[in-house]
């Protein structure tokens, strides 16, 4: 029996995907050591509204993304297999959990953003 899988719809859909990505995050071998100092309690409201803002319009979010991930390269030096491994995670997660539309712009905006941060911080893809 194939079953359904809802779209995303709003923040509440995000922060369930955000909570079962990082579960994985946090047990994969090559990103743990990345996530290890974050308070993940704090860590997932901002995150979600980063990515609420980015598919909603919801403008909750500020800072710098950028400037957070070069600091972390700067301790324990990224990769692009890392970039890569992290949307492999993202992108099974959400094909775990959802489909449609709002799917599809969330994985097409991690893949861009995945991009972006490897080749800006790595000077690879």
């Amino acid at each position: 029996m194939n079953e359904s899988k809802p779209d995303i719809t709003g923040e509440s859909d995000i922060v369930q995907l955000l909570t079962m990505f990082y579960q994985r995050v946090l047990a994969d071998e090559r990103l743990a050591r990345f996530f290890s100092g974050i308070d993940m309690q704090a860590h997932l409201p901002r995150i979600a509204a980063f990515w609420s803002g980015l598919l909603f319009n919801t403008g909750g979010f500020s800072g710098n993304v950028m400037n957070v991930h070069t600091h972390i390269h700067h301790q324990y030096t990224l990769s692009a297999a890392d970039f890569a491994r992290w949307l492999e995670l993202f992108n099974d997660e959400v094909d775990r959990n959802f489909a449609g539309f709002r799917a599809d712009e969330i994985k097409s905006r991690a893949r861009s953003i995945a991009g972006v941060m490897s080749f800006r911080i790595t000077g690879q893809v």
